[in-house]
C-alpha cells in the first residue's frame, strides 16, 4: 500500500519565528498488517554494506516517524531491504514512538533544514560510520571529504557542486543528535548491522 503524507503539520518556532510547516509526499511502499517499509537496496561494495543497509533503513524510520506523527502507526515498525541482486529481504526493526514524540522529531529536523545556510559538509554515511566503527565524526566526514572521488556520498548526488570543499561543522555533534539520536535509539539489533 502506498501513503499519502497528509496529515503531518505543525507550526514550528525558528528565529524568523513562528511558520506553519506541512509535510506532503510519499513513503515507501508499506506492508500494512505487518507494519513494514519496503526499501529497495542499491548494491553495496562487502567493506560498504553495513552502512549502505543504515542509510536504507533511515528512510523507513522517517516513514515510522511520520505514520506516528499522523496517528496512523504507534508501535514497533519494520524495514524490509530488498537487494535485487540478492534472495530475500534483510529486516530491520524500530522501537515504538508516541505521536508526540515523532512529532517533535519532525519538527526539529524542519527547524534545522529551515535554520539558515548549511555551508558544511556532514553525509549520513559519515554518521554511520563513525558510529558503527567508533571513529571520530570529523575523521569520517573528513574520509569521504578527502576520499577517492569515485566513492560516492549522498551528498555528490545532490544540488551542491562539489560539496567535498565544505568543512564539518563545529557542532557537528550536536546536529547528530538532534538528527539521528532517534533513529539510533530506536533501532533495535545487534551493532554489526544484521538485523
Amino acid at each position: 500500500e502506498r501513503y499519502e503524507i497528509a496529515d503531518v503539520a505543525a507550526k514550528v518556532a525558528t528565529a524568523a519565528g513562528s511558520v506553519r510547516v506541512e509535510l506532503s509526499g510519499k513513503l515507501e511502499p508499506l506492508l500494512v498488517p505487518a507494519k513494514a517499509s519496503v526499501t529497495l537496496q542499491r548494491k553495496s561494495k562487502p567493506q560498504d554494506r553495513q552502512i549502505a543497509r543504515a542509510k536504507d533503513a533511515l528512510r523507513a524510520f522517517l516513514d515510522h516517524a511520520i505514520l506516528a506523527a499522523s496517528g496512523r502507526e504507534l508501535g514497533w515498525h519494520r524495514a524490509l531491504l530488498v537487494n535485487a541482486g540478492s534472495p530475500g529481504a534483510t529486516e530491520v526493526r524500530f522501537r515504538p514512538f508516541t505521536g508526540e514524540e515523532a512529532h517533535d522529531y519532525l519538527a526539529t529536523l524542519t527547524r534545522d533544514l529551515l535554520a539558515g545556510a548549511h555551508a558544511y559538509l556532514l553525509p549520513c554515511e559519515a554518521v554511520f560510520r563513525a558510529h558503527f566503527r567508533g571513529e571520530p565524526l570529523t575523521a569520517a566526514v573528513d574520509y569521504y571529504r578527502h576520499g577517492d572521488e569515485r566513492l560516492f556520498f549522498s551528498s555528490r548526488g545532490g544540488p551542491v557542486r562539489d560539496p567535498e570543499r565544505y568543512p564539518c561543522p563545529g557542532d557537528a555533534e550536536a546536529i547528530v543528535a538532534r538528527r539521528f539520536g532517534p533513529f539510533f535509539a530506536r533501532l533495535i539489533g545487534d551493532e554489526d548491522g544484521e538485523r
